[in-house]
């Protein structure tokens, strides 16, 4: 017959001086993962704030899609309008940011 443990072997298992793992409580290792993600969001943050600098900037920066390449159709009632030069431009800074900032 199969005995089921004594409840003195659960609280012994499960007390905080058990949890206990590299001198910190269960629970403080448990917050103490937090902390990757709250980087994440102060970058994205951080991200955001850029793009808005950018957007108000970039109405006073004469070329910034008017650049040769950039396709614009213009017709009676209608307007197009893809700036391939530009975004190929964008493109190359961001990579050569990111690649600086890599490590």
């Amino acid at each position: 017959m199969i005995q089921s443990p004594s409840p003195d072997w659960i609280i012994k298992t499960f007390s905080p001086r058990s949890l206990r793992l590299c001198g910190k409580s269960y629970w403080e290792d448990q917050l103490l993962g937090f902390g990757p993600l709250g980087k994440i969001l102060i970058l994205l943050g951080v991200f955001i704030v850029l793009i808005g600098v950018l957007l108000l900037i970039g109405e006073k920066i004469p070329w910034v899609g008017r650049l040769p390449g950039d396709i614009l159709v213009r017709k009676k009632n209608f307007t197009f309008y893809f700036p391939i030069t530009t975004s190929i431009i964008i493109s190359i800074i961001l990579t050569l940011l990111f690649a600086l900032f890599r490590k």
